[in-house]
């Protein structure tokens, strides 16, 4: 029945999950799977050296501008796949068990969207050479288990209907905000001081961004970054809390000094007029534009039940969160148990349901 789902699987929920890592290579057990040595391995060849299938997997680290202008991002080593290789296996093996629960069988949309698939990781090659087809079809599995786990999970349909959107509105007002502003960022104490002296004497924000901010992309422009959603926003600061806090600003003013999740110190000005999302009719742009990652961060109280309710056990490091995206307001704690030795060492293990380890 289910042959692509007896490939070397794995999966990631790339809208929906973040986070976790596994300290070692610990092995999961849902829903009666065992993952081996001999397994990993395999896995790990399909990945490794590879950036087009590693992106096309969300296992390679992204790269991104830090606030100096300099590129970030590097290319995970071994360890590194191993370690999120089983944590995506261990997320798709309890998808499977949650949607076949509810009475979903995700194996017709595997079937459909291989071909999407195999078009969509062949033309990032360019046509230089093609990756395994087992990589594209664990590829597929994953791609169709996540957004099948996220379809059952919320009950909102693939494209925004009217309901859909209320929904949204509704439950995740964040998904609905468009904030015009501009910012101020520093990288020292001393920094952070003068600003504060500048501002409190009432010079101007445009005219402090510029000669201070260390915001690389907006001091050109005196700290503006123009009318921005949550999810445009994450992408130029790399840090959702700073579109948070303009959101609860009121237009015609600012706030700061404020610390960020990278450390540094934020200043945001909102502007008088262009913001939206406030109500169901303005907000309704934002929701259609953002509409996929609004229903993923919809489906991870689903999942974080679902992680509950299951017998599965991540050994994560302390002071991991569960979630960094974009859309969630608090993101979660995983809770983890120790740290275990590292069982792939040639046999089948798998974790009890009791979190002990049992073979």
């Amino acid at each position: 029945m289910r042959k692509h789902l007896k490939l070397i699987p794995i999966a990631l929920a790339a809208l929906l999950l973040s986070g976790c890592e596994l300290t070692s290579p610990a092995v999961s057990s849902v829903n009666s799977s065992v993952t081996s040595q001999a397994w990993l391995n395999q896995a790990v060849s399909y990945f490794e050296g590879d950036p087009v299938m590693q992106s096309a997997a969300g296992i390679r680290p992204p790269q991104y501008t830090d606030p100096t202008g300099q590129v970030q991002g590097s290319e995970p080593s071994r360890a590194d796949l191993e370690r999120k290789i089983l944590e995506r296996e261990m997320i798709t093996q309890l998808f499977e068990s949650e949607i076949f629960k509810r009475g979903f069988d995700p194996e017709p949309w595997i079937e459909r969207d291989l071909p999407k698939m195999e078009q969509a990781v062949q033309t990032q090659y360019g046509g230089r050479k093609l990756p395994p087809q087992g990589a594209i079809e664990l590829l597929n599995r994953w791609n169709a288990t996540a957004k099948a786990f996220v379809a059952v999970s919320t009950g909102l349909p693939d494209q925004p209907t009217r309901q859909a959107i209320a929904t949204i509105f509704e439950k995740l007002p964040v998904a609905g905000r468009k904030v015009c502003m501009s910012v101020i960022a520093v990288n020292s104490q001393e920094k952070v001081a003068q600003v504060t002296e500048r501002l409190a004497k009432k010079e101007s924000f445009k005219a402090v961004a510029a000669e201070f901010s260390d915001h690389q992309p907006s001091k050109p422009r005196q700290g503006d970054v123009g009318c921005l959603t949550i999810t445009e926003a994450t992408q130029i600061f790399q840090d959702p809390a700073v579109f948070r806090v303009a959101m609860e600003t009121p237009p015609g003013t600012s706030t700061g000094p404020f610390k960020g999740g990278t450390g540094l110190s934020w200043w945001v000005r909102v502007a008088e007029t262009g913001n939206a999302g406030g109500d169901l009719e303005s907000a309704t742009p934002q929701i259609v534009a953002q509409y996929e990652g609004a229903r993923g961060a919809l489906a991870e109280d689903e999942y974080v039940k679902a992680l509950e309710r299951s017998d599965m056990r991540a050994v994560c490091p302390v002071g991991r969160w569960f979630n960094s995206g974009p859309f969630k307001t608090n993101p979660i704690m995983l809770s983890c148990d120790e740290p275990v030795p590292n069982v792939l060492d040639g046999g089948a293990v798998e974790v009890a349901p009791s979190g002990e380890q049992g073979g």
